[in-house]
């Protein structure tokens, strides 16, 4: 693929099948000291355009492996293709496309709670 042919990468995980939301996956991932980095990206399904991710986690500290746990918790991004509002909205292509951008206010979609403040994360990565 072209993530396992890119410059830089050690290693990678793909997976095609949905995860259940509410089922915890484990994967290992190798790291070294030149590749001190992890990223991280998956679809929201079923969703409009949705994802969540993380980008360039450095599990070092200078020259040293940083100690203890890294915990992320996840917001949901928009792609910027699809108008959807809702989880399982029909298709509506966004024209021309809109730049990617963090999801943090919605006023009658998927994520409308009138006693919420902030958006849901909806997934967290934690790091061992």
């Amino acid at each position: 693929t072209e993530l396992a042919a890119a410059a830089g990468v050690l290693n990678f995980a793909s997976f095609s099948n949905p995860i259940p939301p509410t089922q915890p996956m484990q994967i290992q991932i190798n790291v070294d000291q030149t590749h001190p980095y992890i990223s991280a990206i998956t679809m929201v399904f079923p969703s409009p355009d949705w994802f969540i991710g993380a980008s360039s986690i450095d599990v070092c500290d200078g020259y040293f492996w940083k100690d203890g746990p890294i915990g992320l918790s996840l917001p949901p991004w928009d792609a910027g293709t699809d108008s959807g509002l809702t989880f399982e909205a029909e298709n509506d292509p966004t024209d021309p496309h809109m730049p990617i951008s963090l999801i943090t206010t919605d006023t009658m979609g998927s994520f409308y709670n009138r006693h919420r403040q902030h958006i849901p994360r909806l997934a967290t990565i934690t790091i061992e």
